[in-house]
């Protein structure tokens, strides 16, 4: 048996179920394979794996905490002296941070325990993020439909079961638009006598821009970058307003604003505005834009394609998606991100003093930099590193 459970906490295992994994959310750009029968004997596989690493490290954590990982451990310090040297050594050990732990040999005490605790804690949320994922595998689904403006639908096609899918209520997409993004522009000022070419000034439609020699401010009204045609307004200081045409004199200024060069992107976003009904009563209307779905009753309806049919009427797509261990996901990322980098930073320390009559024996066991750990206890001993009578102080075992 403890065979066995050494191999589900291989490394190698470990690695190769997450290649699959890759390889899986590779695949997963493709197709839904999510809610496949192998990807989730994959989460099971893995998670087997984690529960089975964490059971084999148990007892190295328990020895460390008792103290018999440093019994098992030359002692870096042997002080001379009977009790009074013994309780001066403790004071020392409390002053540093240590806290007096139970023990069968010797006195034993520790700092950082709560490293083991962050570890575990971490292992447990991936196990958390597995299962989260497992149940969304089995009880969600991912649905697709295409819905022509000012029409509804009543089913879905659903992705699972690769067919026609019914809904408990109407989806209606009362309207839909589009919001352009403004037409970037570098727009030069020219005089309009000798030709004379002056500062080239960046700007966007909608936007305000300072001219040299123009008193006020200039707003750019609109761009056409077919016929290239600039349309402006000019507010002078005095509050007066003098439209503006592009290759054309502004007011009697003497100068003109001639279009230099242009950028047109596509549209900045789009919004379906949409209806959820049942028994002809209306339940919820919300604008439905990239990346802000609409969620009701456990599904979310994200708006991810728009066009027109052939026959030139406009549709927008929605994926429906149903995840009721969404949360479970995220929260166990945030605990997995929390408890592993507090992990990071809180080690564990134990020193266990084990007394002979004549001398005391100093014994240490560290998780991660055992270099560091000895120059701690080193700190923490100082008065008695340097007796005459004392024998070595050594970070080897």
């Amino acid at each position: 048996m403890k065979m066995f459970v050494k191999r589900l906490a291989s490394l190698r295992l470990t690695l190769a179920v997450m290649l699959l994994f890759a390889a899986a959310a590779a695949a997963g750009t493709f197709m839904d394979i999510y809610h496949s029968w192998w990807f989730r004997g994959l989460l099971l596989l893995l998670s087997v794996n984690m529960l089975s690493c964490m059971v084999t490290r148990l007892p190295a954590i328990f020895s460390s905490l008792k103290g018999d990982a440093a019994l098992r451990r030359r002692p870096l310090l042997r002080i001379p002296g009977g009790r009074d040297r013994e309780q001066s050594l403790v004071s020392d050990l409390t002053a540093a941070g240590y806290r007096r732990r139970g023990g069968t040999d010797g006195k034993v005490f520790s700092r950082g325990a709560a490293g083991y605790v962050f570890t575990i804690a971490g292992h447990l949320s991936l196990l958390v993020i597995m299962a989260s994922a497992m149940i969304g595998s089995y009880m969600g689904f991912i649905g697709t439909q295409r819905v022509p403006v000012g029409d509804f639908t009543d089913t879905y096609f659903n992705w699972k079961i690769m067919a026609d899918a019914p809904l408990p209520f109407r989806l209606s997409v009362i309207d839909f638009k589009k919001v352009p993004n403004p037409v970037a522009l570098k727009i030069g000022v020219r005089e309009t006598k000798t030709g004379r070419k002056g500062k080239v000034i960046t700007t966007h439609v909608s936007g305000d821009l300072k001219v040299p020699g123009l008193d006020g401010r200039v707003r750019i009204l609109s761009f056409d970058v077919e016929k290239k045609i600039l349309k402006a307004m000019w507010v002078k200081g005095n509050g007066d307003r003098i439209p503006v045409r592009g290759g054309e004199e502004v007011g009697d200024s003497g100068l003109a604003l001639v279009p230099v060069a242009f950028a047109a992107f596509p549209e900045k976003q789009a919004s379906a505005q949409t209806a959820i009904s049942r028994d002809g009563s209306v339940l919820v209307t919300a604008d439905i834009e990239v990346n802000h779905p609409l969620r009701f009753e456990g599904l979310s309806f994200y708006m991810t394609d728009y066009g027109t049919d052939p026959f030139g009427h406009p549709y927008v797509g929605y994926q429906i998606v149903k995840d009721p261990a969404r949360i479970g996901v995220w929260a166990g990322c945030v605990f997995f991100l929390f408890f592993m980098t507090a992990s990071l930073f809180v080690k564990h320390r134990c020193v266990v003093l084990v007394g002979d009559g004549e001398f005391t024996a100093v014994h240490l066991s560290s998780r991660g930099d055992r270099e560091r750990a000895v120059d701690e206890l080193k700190a923490a001993l100082s008065r008695f590193i340097h007796l005459d009578d004392a024998e070595g102080f050594s970070g080897h075992d």
